[in-house]
């Protein structure tokens, strides 16, 4: 299953500060524990408004397995290594379904790889599948209308029973071509109650890295 998850820095801590403890220690930490298949780190380079977090991470594992870990001495380990870089008061997990709306399937990416991912916001009492559904659709007609992107993914997302709410409806994951980093791709889903885009700079880890520390845990 895949997860998502929004995470802010500590007070007193810069982007670039958070940016280093999650890539150099964070992260490494988290791959001894957890079993990921995939693992996306999107950090935050710019945004259309002010927003309240610093990276949406990416996450593709056993649920089940997460769970066991995060309820065993492991879970305490992780836990208190995330308040010596992240606000947890802000931190929003959830579950995302991912769908390909242009371009050739996923690969692994290089890092840093820049992305245009836009942030949907449902209304209250909105038709949330409507506006995915629309989302999707805005998201095809921006990659056949030629702007210059290699690949465009929407990721559905819904809230983990427990969690906080997760803000967005859907996150429109963009890899525009060089170039078109900048180009105008419009407001969005019309019926949407917020657009945000932010800009980031996203690290993956290989799988080759990701199956050594499996082996090595």
């Amino acid at each position: 299953m895949k997860a998502n998850c929004l995470m802010a820095r500590r007070p007193g801590l810069s982007r670039e500060e958070f940016r280093d403890y999650y890539e150099n220690r964070h992260a490494v930490l988290g791959m001894q524990y957890f079993s990921f298949e995939k693992y996306v780190r999107n950090h935050l380079v710019s945004a259309s408004e002010n927003i309240e977090f610093d990276c949406i991470s990416e996450f593709w594992q056993d649920t089940a397995v997460a769970l066991a870990v995060m309820a065993s001495p492991a879970g305490d380990i992780f836990r208190e290594d995330e308040k010596k870089f992240m606000d947890l008061s802000k931190k929003a997990p959830c579950e995302a379904h991912e769908t390909l709306l242009f371009g050739p399937p996923r690969t692994v990416d290089p890092i840093p790889t820049t992305k245009r991912m836009i942030l949907v916001k449902a209304g209250l009492g909105a038709d949330v599948q409507a506006l995915l559904e629309e989302t999707a659709a805005w998201g095809r007609r921006l990659g056949s209308s030629g702007y210059a992107a290699d690949r465009i993914l929407l990721n559905a997302t819904r809230t983990f029973p427990g969690s906080p709410v997760f803000p967005y409806a859907g996150i429109v994951s963009i890899w525009p071509k060089a170039g078109s980093e900048n180009i105008s791709i419009g407001t969005g889903p019309a019926s949407a109650a917020n657009v945000v885009e932010v800009r980031v700079e996203s690290h993956e880890s290989p799988p080759e890295l990701l199956a050594k520390m499996r082996k090595s845990a």
